[in-house]
């Protein structure tokens, strides 16, 4: 009887020993699987609330998502593995465990190789002449996010979104003559106003209509207007040559003004370039101007000369070749980034009559250049 009380003795020491240590590693097993648990919730709760994530960014949280869910079997195989008879409650959401039945449930990410452009030689196709309901004169156009169009119609007041076939989504009436365009950040994007002068704020909401944000009411009448970095750009209308520049930030904040001696506002626009440079149109001296920002002495000219008739609008290419709609002689000038003249790079197209704005912009799956005239938005591709 000794003898069997002592082994019973040693028998619940190792019990209880054995019981510690199968406890420590349940416990740890658990934790470890209730983070990884928790990991994945908070990650879909976060992605159902946010529905603005570009597609290749949702393509990457899912793929995150999913290397978890293996992690998560482990650990339950695990606790069953240590403890057979103890249950353990796993909830996923259907709607992640269904996608996640397959081999590879959220695809994978290719490389798509493109041939480089040759801006300077290859030529422009017409793509597509979209002629907007309602609408003459158009002023303006720009791209949101490489998927829609904004365009403005000076005649009517009227602002329109397109979709990258000229399809029209949404539109909004404007207080005033729209001229120019500039697309900021988080498909915001504003609009210069004449009569009464004024600076327009908007957004393109999810459903594709337009809210006004901000107003920014001003002395005379708005003309150009770009975005540099975190700052709006506008060209004030003054009386006679020269230009005053009035800058804000991105919020409608005034931070400071520029009065230069050449050129005129009237009928110009403005563009920023890489090199946070503002080049403008001085439309009846047929000039393009380049002028710093940061510096209030005074611009530089670029190019004037008989090529150009009328300059409106401007742009630059991705190699910072410069495009000039010339109003006057319904052609296409292309520069250098010095204002060398390169060539007519369109001219003679039955299409391009009194070409207002231009944008050299990715729209789609590749560079297109975007042109407003009296009736139609004109959009060309280039030629490899």
């Amino acid at each position: 009887i000794i003898a069997l009380k002592e082994k019973e003795r040693v028998l619940l020491e190792n019990l209880e020993k054995t019981k510690l240590e199968r406890e420590f590693i349940l416990v740890k097993t658990l934790d470890e699987y209730l983070d990884i648990r928790k990991t994945v919730e908070d990650s879909i709760r976060i992605l159902k609330k946010n529905d603005r994530l570009p597609n290749i960014a949702f393509l990457l949280e899912l793929m995150r998502i999913g290397k978890t869910v293996p992690e998560i079997h482990i650990y339950i195989e695990e606790l069953q593995k240590n403890y057979q008879t103890f249950v353990v409650d796993v909830h996923f959401d259907d709607a992640f465990t269904s996608v996640h039945s397959s081999s590879n449930p959220f695809g994978e990410i290719k490389l798509k190789t493109k041939h480089k452009i040759d801006y300077r030689s290859g030529q422009l196709e017409l793509e597509r002449s979209v002629t907007v309901e309602g609408s003459s004169y158009l002023s303006d156009a720009d791209v949101i996010d490489g998927r829609y169009i904004v365009t403005t119609c000076e005649e009517s007041k009227m602002l329109y979104i397109l979709d990258v076939n000229g399809r029209q989504l949404s539109s909004l009436k404007l207080r005033g003559c729209p001229w120019s365009i500039a697309v900021l950040q988080n498909q915001c994007f504003c609009v210069s106003l004449r009569d009464p002068g004024c600076i327009c704020i908007l957004e393109m909401q999810k459903n594709l209509s337009i809210t006004t944000l901000k107003e920014l009411k001003m002395p005379q009448n708005v003309w150009g207007i770009c975005a540099v970095e975190d700052k709006i750009v506008a060209s004030i209308e003054t009386q006679g040559h020269g230009q005053v520049f009035r800058f804000y930030d991105h919020e409608g904040n005034y931070s400071d003004e520029h009065k230069i001696a050449q050129g005129e506002s009237q009928c110009g626009t403005l563009h920023a370039t890489t090199s946070k440079c503002i080049l403008f149109t001085h439309p009846s001296g047929n000039s393009i101007f380049s002028v710093d920002p940061d510096n209030s002495e005074g611009a530089t000219k670029l190019y004037s000369g008989n090529n150009m008739k009328y300059p409106i609008g401007l742009t630059c290419d991705p190699e910072e070749n410069i495009y000039v709609a010339c109003f006057g002689s319904n052609s296409i000038l292309q520069f250098n980034g010095n204002g060398k003249f390169l060539r007519e790079i369109l001219h003679k197209d039955l299409s391009l009559q009194n070409p207002y704005g231009i944008r050299v912009k990715g729209l789609g799956d590749n560079i297109k250049l975007i042109v407003t005239t009296m009736d139609k938005l004109l959009i060309y591709r280039f030629n490899q």
